[in-house]
């Protein structure tokens, strides 16, 4: 559950990290905090329900240790005590959330490992 919530916790806070210019206009997910938490748990929470695994729930200390390691403005794993996903070149976190949603289908539940390399 709780390493759930800290990979959407991390897209979500290293999104909103990224400068957007100012002619793009915000995104709801971006203007307000509890728009960006409800969408990036119902994001994942679809996923789950689709691997038939229990809903998560947003969880604060998880946020806090994400938006730190997002504000340190590097794209690699911070080797912390949860797991994170990153990504770039979304729209949205849910549109983050979504791709990596879509990677299982590169998973091989069978050994354990990605079929792509990851």
């Amino acid at each position: 559950m709780h390493v759930s919530s800290v990979l959407l916790s991390l897209a979500s806070c290293a999104s909103l990290s990224l400068a957007v210019p100012v002619d793009k206009p915000q995104w709801p997910e971006y203007a307000d905090n509890a728009m960006l938490q409800s969408s990036s748990i119902e994001q994942t929470n679809m996923w789950r329900a689709y691997h038939q695994a229990s809903d998560v729930t947003w969880n604060t200390t998880l946020a806090d240790y994400a938006k730190t390691v997002a504000n340190t403005c590097l794209m690699v794993h911070s080797k912390g005590p949860y797991g994170e996903n990153l990504a770039t070149n979304h729209e949205t976190p849910a549109d983050s959330i979504y791709s990596w949603g879509e990677e299982s289908d590169g998973y091989d539940y069978q050994s354990g490992e990605f079929q792509y390399g990851y």
